[in-house]
């Protein structure tokens, strides 16, 4: 039978240490997060949301009510250009109506 491993901290020192751990992690987190565009191109768009072709990214910016953020970039070639967070929002949404071990219709 595999349990969870139960933790304890036996006493405020150690604590403190685990504290001290989790705020460096937190910070480390944080600075990660700076360094990221704020706007990702297609590529990334697709990594992000585990679409699987640029066709279905396009055709859920173009729906009514999506929850991208899109503007387009280039003087020529107007690529699409998708603000991060939008995407992390859609993800979270499709993660909410699509529970794991749910089936998706």
């Amino acid at each position: 039978m595999n349990s969870l491993p139960t933790y304890q901290f036996v006493d405020a020192q150690h604590f403190t240490a685990v504290l001290g751990r989790l705020e460096s992690i937190e910070k480390e987190l944080h600075e990660i997060k700076l360094g990221q565009s704020e706007w990702v191109d297609t590529k990334e768009a697709l990594r992000l949301t585990g679409l699987k072709s640029g066709e279905t990214l396009k055709a859920e910016r173009e729906r009514k009510n999506t929850k991208f953020v899109v503007k387009f970039e280039g003087s020529t070639n107007k690529q699409p250009r998708y603000l991060r967070s939008s995407l992390i929002a859609y993800n979270e949404a499709r993660t909410k109506r699509h529970p794991a071990g749910q089936p998706r219709s």
